[in-house]
């Protein structure tokens, strides 16, 4: 079973992406914004740039930890990671994220704008 991108939204109604595995655990998310159509957009751009060793770049924390960033082809930031324990297996991670990305379906976890009524 492969693993989903879900576009959510804050409490403040920003949405971003998550790219999760099968189990649910969340690999990357997406930065916030205010149109879902730039997320789903996001979400296309970082399918893309997963292939790419150039645009997964490592980051380590002031603690110790990493952290993983996608960048687009521009060297915008797309998504990051969760901050990594330094035991993690750096390889296996970014191969993670790459091949989950790769078949993941885009499901929307978003609110609805407005309900509808009964006719």
């Amino acid at each position: 079973m492969a693993g989903r991108f879900e576009l959510v939204a804050d409490p403040r109604g920003a949405i971003h992406f998550e790219l999760l595995d099968p189990q649910g655990t969340l690999l990357l998310q997406g930065l916030a914004s205010n149109s879902k159509i730039m997320v789903q957009n996001e979400v296309l751009h970082t399918r893309q740039s997963v292939v790419d060793d150039q645009r997964v770049v490592l980051h380590e924390t002031g603690e110790g930890q990493h952290v993983m960033v996608v960048k687009d082809h521009d060297g915008t930031v797309l998504a990051r990671s969760p901050k990594l324990a330094p035991s993690v297996d750096l390889a296996a991670m970014r191969e993670q994220i790459r091949s989950n990305a790769a078949s993941a379906p885009l499901i929307d976890r978003t609110k609805p704008r407005g309900g509808r009524r009964a006719s």
